[in-house]
C-alpha cells in the first residue's frame, strides 16, 4: 500500500516579503507583520472591534490612563495613531521593496493590543495582495493583478477608506470621541504620509517613498488630505519636513507639540522661505 503524503503548502509571496522586512536591521517591530492569525492569545479582528463598543471603550480608557488624560478626544486621537501605524508601515514597506500591497480592509486585519491600549502587533488574516502584472508573484493565489504603481497605491487607499476606517470612526464616535470627520480623515492622511516617510529612509528609498506618498495622497479620491511635504530653512540650512493635515492633540498631554504640528509649523514658516513638494529629488 502506497503511503500518501500531503503536499506542503506553498508560502505566500506576501509572507516572503514580510519576512524580508522583519529582517531589516533598522526596522524593528514596526516592520513586523504576520500572515494568518497567530497562535498566541490577545488578538482582535479589526472588523470585530468596530462592532464591540465595550472592548473599544476599554482600550480608550487604557490609552487615556497611560497619558494621564480623561479627555476622550485626546484618547481617541492617540488611539487612532497607534491603531493605524502597525498596519500602514508594513503595507507601505512591502509596496516599496517588492511592489506587493496587503489587503488592509478591516475584515482582513487583526491587531494585538498592549496594557496601554496601543496596538503592538498586526496580522493580515489572508494572503490577498495587490501586485503588478509583470511581478513574479502575479500568478500566485490571492494575487490581485494591477496595471500600475498608481493603481496599487490607490488600492491601498481604497482598502483604508472604503473597507476599514469608516467603521472605526463610527465606533469611536459611539464611545464618546468628539472629533470632526475632517480631523479624523486628516489624521489618516497624515499617517499614510508618515508611514512612507518612516519606511523610505529605513529601506534606503527615501526619495522614492516621498514621491509615492504625494502620488497617493495629493488629489486622492479616497483619502481627503495631502502629503504636504515642504522644506524649511532653519539657521540657513534647508530642512525637509511636512505639515500635518490635522492635529493629533498630543500637545495636550506632551511636553511640546509634535515636530510637524500644524499649529506650530504654520507659525514657524509664516514669512519664511519654504518649498513644497519633492524639489531637489535626487
Amino acid at each position: 500500500m502506497t503511503e500518501s503524503r500531503a503536499r506542503p503548502k506553498r508560502r505566500s509571496p506576501l509572507a516572503t516579503t514580510l519576512a524580508r522586512l522583519a529582517a531589516v536591521e533598522d526596522g524593528g517591530p514596526a516592520l513586523s507583520a504576520h500572515i494568518g492569525l497567530p497562535a498566541d492569545t490577545g488578538w482582535t479582528g479589526c472588523a470585530d472591534l468596530a462592532g464591540d463598543d465595550a472592548h473599544l471603550d476599554d482600550l480608550l480608557e487604557r490609552v487615556g490612563r497611560s497619558y494621564g488624560s480623561g479627555d476622550r478626544a485626546v484618547a481617541g486621537s492617540l488611539f487612532l495613531r497607534a491603531y493605524l501605524w502597525p498596519i500602514l508601515v508594513p503595507a507601505v514597506a512591502a509596496f516599496l521593496v517588492d511592489r506587493r500591497v496587503p489587503d488592509v480592509g478591516a475584515a482582513n486585519v487583526a491587531l494585538r493590543f498592549d496594557e496601554r491600549g496601543r496596538a503592538d502587533g498586526v496580522a493580515f488574516l489572508e494572503g490577498r495582495f495587490a501586485v503588478l502584472g509583470g511581478n513574479e508573484a502575479a500568478g500566485a493565489a490571492g494575487a490581485v493583478v494591477l496595471a500600475s504603481e498608481d493603481e496599487m497605491t490607490a488600492w491601498l487607499g481604497e482598502g483604508l477608506a472604503e473597507a476599514h476606517v469608516p467603521g472605526l470612526f463610527a465606533a469611536l464616535r459611539r464611545c464618546g470621541v468628539r472629533r470632526s470627520e475632517r480631523a479624523l480623515w486628516g489624521m489618516v492622511a497624515d499617517l499614510v504620509a508618515e508611514a512612507f516617510g518612516w519606511a523610505g529612509p529605513v529601506l534606503d528609498l527615501e526619495h522614492e517613498a516621498r514621491a509615492f506618498a504625494e502620488g497617493m495622497l495629493d488629489g486622492s479620491p479616497h483619502i481627503p488630505g495631502k502629503a504636504n511635504h515642504l522644506t524649511l530653512v532653519r539657521d540657513g540650512v534647508p530642512v525637509r519636513t511636512r505639515l500635518k493635515n490635522a492635529c493629533c492633540l498630543y500637545y495636550r498631554v506632551g511636553d511640546a507639540p509634535c515636530p510637524t504640528c500644524p499649529r506650530a509649523m504654520r507659525r514657524e514658516h509664516s514669512g519664511r522661505p519654504a518649498t513644497r513638494g519633492t524639489e531637489g529629488k535626487g
